[in-house]
């Protein structure tokens, strides 16, 4: 659940083991755990969260009633995808990306209420700093939800399943917000062949084929609107090539010609597709 995945973003025990991904556990190298960038990470979010759920609380007001409504179409608290998008903005912010003037006047307050948690001497460089911690926030979370999300017990799905082999049923479209890949294993399970927009097995992967979506009739569609965490990115000729990753080591790909390939990163980038 949303709940469980924003705890283990904020408590759950993780290192960091590169610049842009974190593994489960306490450091294993005691020399290089004050390096470790995590407690900063979860400083930050643990601000913007308590910013973010103050916020909500009061957008919305009326003055003839005296209160707030509240983010109508949000919950009381914010969740691992909220601390993703805020801090997806302050790092587009940082590398000139940014379309939302609103961005500032957050960071400005995200750096008074900092206290002691940026780097830099002056104003702008704590802000630069913050732009830095932000971007790691980020593979930090799609680290630890990629990581959370590997479960492999399947309850609950047996509608779909019925839904996907009834004969009245021409065509049916399946669109998640998951990140997992459930579905896609209990309906392989279930020898019920799935269009998901990437194509035949090339050795470790297989690769996006936007092409293939447009199957005559594909009898069952999934579309995974927030991405999945079997989803990378490798590096072919110089340029990244989405793929969904069949294997069991990142470090290690190779394709059907037993060539070597390179993931772009060690993680899974779905939060941000």
């Amino acid at each position: 659940m949303v709940e469980r995945l924003t705890k283990s973003v904020l408590s759950r025990a993780y290192h960091q083991d590169s610049y842009v991904h974190f593994s489960p556990g306490g450091h294993p190298d005691p020399n290089l755990r004050a390096s470790d960038v995590t407690p900063r990470i979860r400083r930050l979010l643990r601000l913007l969260k308590r910013h973010d759920e103050q916020d909500m609380k009061l957008v919305g007001y009326t003055p003839a009633d005296k209160r707030s409504s509240g983010a109508i179409f949000r919950g009381d608290k914010t969740t691992y995808e909220d601390l993703f998008y805020l801090c997806e903005q302050i790092r587009l912010w940082n590398i000139g990306l940014v379309d939302n003037s609103m961005v500032t006047p957050l960071m400005e307050i995200i750096e008074h209420k900092a206290r002691g948690l940026l780097k830099g001497r002056s104003f702008m460089a704590r802000l630069s700093d913050l732009g830095s911690l932000a971007e790691q926030a980020c593979s930090f979370i799609e680290s630890v939800v990629a990581y959370e999300l590997r479960a492999k017990r399947i309850v609950g799905l047996d509608l779909i399943l019925e839904l996907a082999t009834a004969p009245l049923i021409e065509q049916l479209n399946i669109v998640t917000l998951n990140h997992d890949t459930l579905v896609e294993q209990f309906l392989a399970e279930n020898k019920v062949k799935v269009i998901d927009g990437f194509g035949e097995v090339d050795g470790d992967v297989r690769w996006y084929d936007e092409t293939v979506s447009d199957e005559s009739h594909p009898r069952v569609r999934i579309l995974k609107l927030h991405g999945s965490v079997n989803w990378y990115s490798c590096l072919v000729n110089g340029r990244s090539r989405p793929a969904i990753f069949l294997g069991t080591d990142v470090t290690n790909i190779r394709n059907g010609e037993g060539a070597q390939l390179t993931a772009q990163f060690r993680r899974p980038s779905f939060l941000s597709y």
